[in-house]
């Protein structure tokens, strides 16, 4: 889940020119990634399914990586060209024997003067052109995360805190669609995805044959009413700049997709619409920032998530401190909408993560902090009153 936001550099080298251009040298691909681990304890809240009571174990190990494969060209023209593919760095389903390690961005780039395209299995423009509350928590964060907090918010029950209302853009997830981003000028620059169609788990009743998530968007014939998501746009703006020893940045992104009924359908599903904007000001190694957003789900009115953050970072030499707050907001209006162990009514979530990194080389952080989370609602699998500390590492290559 970690990305990358557009810089200025890679939007500015290069140009097109109007006659067929010849690369210098063919593509080479060489290898990047990550690697985040945590060792931790504290008390993480359980929950009520049905008869059944569950509680979790404390203390716990975890972690999660990528490993990048990235190759790119530039041509005699000045345009750059590339593809990336991001391969998961650690096996899904455990020590079993069917395991099933998988890439869930692949897609190829061009940039030059007249701005970049991204053609393939990424995250829409509204999502990587976002800002909001920093966190130098490696994997913890109120826009960008790997790794979730309490019971609450990670058994699905409590929807105040899911993915999609952390961030806009999240809807469209690796779905393979076309974007394109402006140069910038000025500091103001523009981007715009479109991805032709979505199948959501838990959006859609009925198993599309045109999957459209991560790897499953590869069929040549996608049929008409399938209960998915079709003609999803995502449009953004951001405003990146700096004044002397001061950086401002500003965006605002909104999604739209077209609920594409089928012939045995839901009630509850309608047109997926978002919205959200952020922003961080730098100083002397201090950035304060906070975000805000709404998201329809796609679901019939009375089922919005809201979401809020707010944090303020320092870094100073190899050290790097930060205070992050997230809330968010979900109603459900419609049992069957409320999740596994939820009930009709307003489920909340105020998140507190404290961090600190050391860097003792380069690519290498030593990660020490510590969460808070309460998360509110109408049974006890949507109430949560979690903490854990953590300490960790982050290997970047």
């Amino acid at each position: 889940m970690k990305k990358v936001l557009l810089g200025t550099t890679a939007l500015i080298a290069g140009g097109l020119a109007a006659v067929p251009a010849m690369a210098a040298d063919p593509i080479k691909i060489g290898v990047g990634g990550y690697m985040q681990q945590y060792f931790a304890a504290g008390h993480m809240g359980g929950i009520t399914p049905g008869a059944f009571t569950v509680d979790y174990r404390t203390p716990t190990y975890y972690y999660e990586g990528e490993i990048w494969f990235i190759g790119q060209t530039k041509l005699d023209n000045g345009t750059t060209v590339g593809v990336r593919f991001e391969l998961e760095g650690w096996t899904q389903g455990g020590q079993s024997a069917n395991t099933a390690d998988q890439v869930d961005e692949q897609y190829i780039f061009a940039f030059g003067d007249w701005g970049r395209i991204d053609f393939g299995g990424k995250d829409v423009a509204a999502y990587v052109m976002f800002y909001g509350a920093p966190s130098v928590l490696p994997g913890y964060g109120a826009t960008q995360f790997n790794f979730s907090a309490g019971s609450a918010t990670t058994t699905g029950a409590n929807g105040a805190g899911h993915a999609n209302a952390r961030a806009i853009g999240v809807f469209a997830v690796d779905a393979n669609k076309l974007t394109y981003y402006t140069p910038r000028f000025f500091g103001l620059q523009f981007g715009a995805s479109y991805t032709p169609y979505m199948a959501r788990g838990g959006f859609t009743n009925a198993a599309a044959t045109c999957g459209f998530l991560g790897g499953a968007g590869n069929a040549q014939f996608c049929p008409n009413a399938q209960n998915a998501f079709v003609n999803g746009v995502s449009l953004s703006v951001n405003y990146v700049n700096k004044f002397g020893d001061l950086g401002v940045a500003v965006s605002f992104g909104w999604d739209h997709a077209a609920y594409d009924r089928g012939i045995v359908f839901s009630p509850n599903f309608r047109d997926y619409n978002a919205f959200g904007g952020g922003a961080q000001i730098s100083y002397a190694g201090f950035t304060v920032g906070g975000s805000f957003g709404w998201d329809n789900n796609g679901l019939v009115s009375g089922n919005e998530n809201l979401f809020w953050s707010a944090g303020l970072a320092y870094e100073t030499g190899p050290w790097a401190v930060s205070f992050t707050y997230y809330g968010g907001s979900r109603r459900e209006s419609i049992a069957a909408l409320s999740g596994t162990g939820g009930a009709v009514g307003t489920d909340q979530m105020h998140l507190f993560i404290i961090g600190g990194t050391y860097a003792i080389g380069p690519g290498i952080k030593l990660a020490g902090g510590f969460y808070y989370e309460a998360a509110s609602g109408q049974t006890q699998s949507e109430r949560t009153d979690s903490w854990q500390f953590l300490i960790g590492t982050e290997l970047r290559f």
